[in-house]
């Protein structure tokens, strides 16, 4: 399958606007309490970033604990793995936000969900697409120069023979 193969959105279950297929998480689920240093050794996300996630409105309810320190869930890190899918499509910011007002509002948004997701995939083929003509621009260059150098060895090659031999 390549890049430009993919499964239709929608064939492999249902989607839980979390990412397909979640990396193990670090602690079982009931266990999954974690601070927000934690969170960005996890995810590579910065604090400021996830501080603002949340203050946009594009992380959902992010637990509190008595003295009032962030504790992500698992769930947390799921939905931060599919924010950062959506980061990576190119998706503004102002789109995700919309999203995730979506998510919040349950199962009555589900088609318009779907509608900004296919929209979404769209965009990605049709970069993925631009982004395979610009690779192949790249391997004609590639080829081309190789072969110029090649050309410029062997023409040098027979000018040092030239030289070498008696006149």
């Amino acid at each position: 399958m390549t890049l430009t193969e993919s499964t239709p959105a929608g064939a492999q279950g249902r989607d839980d606007d979390r990412a397909s297929t979640p990396a193990a998480h670090p602690r079982p689920d009931g266990e999954d309490q974690y601070t927000i240093s934690e969170v960005v050794a996890v995810t590579g996300l910065t604090a400021h970033t996830l501080r603002w996630y949340e203050r946009i409105g594009l992380m959902p309810h992010v637990e509190r604990s008595h003295t009032g320190q962030r504790r992500f869930s698992n769930r947390d890190l799921d939905w931060l793995a599919f924010v950062g899918k959506l980061r990576l499509t190119g998706m503004p910011v102002a789109d995700m936000v919309r999203y995730a007002e979506m998510t919040r509002q349950g199962d009555s948004t589900f088609e318009a969900r779907q509608e900004l997701l296919r929209r979404t995939r769209g965009d990605v083929l049709a970069r993925i697409r631009e982004l395979q003509t610009t690779v192949a621009v790249l391997d004609h260059k590639i080829d081309f120069y190789g072969n110029a150098r090649l050309a410029w060895e062997a023409k040098a090659a027979g000018t040092a023979r030239a030289r070498r031999q008696p006149r």
